[in-house]
């Protein structure tokens, strides 16, 4: 969205074009929200079935999502205008649990289905 911007603006394109870009642009930055509690809930809904990272993080990922869904109406409901002090902390809560998804999926790395251990079988 930005570099068609910046494109418009440098080809010193009609003014109607260019004014319309930039209130696209600021309806995407409005909704920029849902596309990260989208794939946060999916993710942490599909990890806690499949318990391929640990409970915590997928609840961690369930209430960040929530927040980001809910984090326009919060902003509205306070101040009247849709930016705000929602959005930093947004942005900064999804960063954190993206963080701690990545240092758990480094540390320990899911490869697919688990074989039984010995044990397990010899127990069997």
């Amino acid at each position: 969205m930005q570099f068609a911007l910046v494109d418009a603006a440098q080809r010193t394109g009609s003014d109607s074009g260019v004014v319309a870009l930039f209130s696209v642009a600021k309806t995407m930055a409005l909704s920029d929200g849902y596309f990260v509690a989208i794939p946060a809930v999916a993710v942490s809904v599909l990890a806690l079935r499949s318990r391929s990272l640990p409970a915590p993080i997928c609840w961690l990922g369930l209430l960040v999502g929530g927040y980001h869904f809910v984090e326009i109406p919060i902003q509205l409901a306070l101040t009247g205008t849709a930016t705000g002090v929602t959005g930093p902390i947004g942005v900064v809560i999804g960063l954190l649990w993206l963080l701690f998804v990545g240092v758990t999926l480094v540390i320990k790395p899911v490869w697919g289905p688990q074989l039984p251990s010995v044990a397990a079988r010899a127990a069997a």
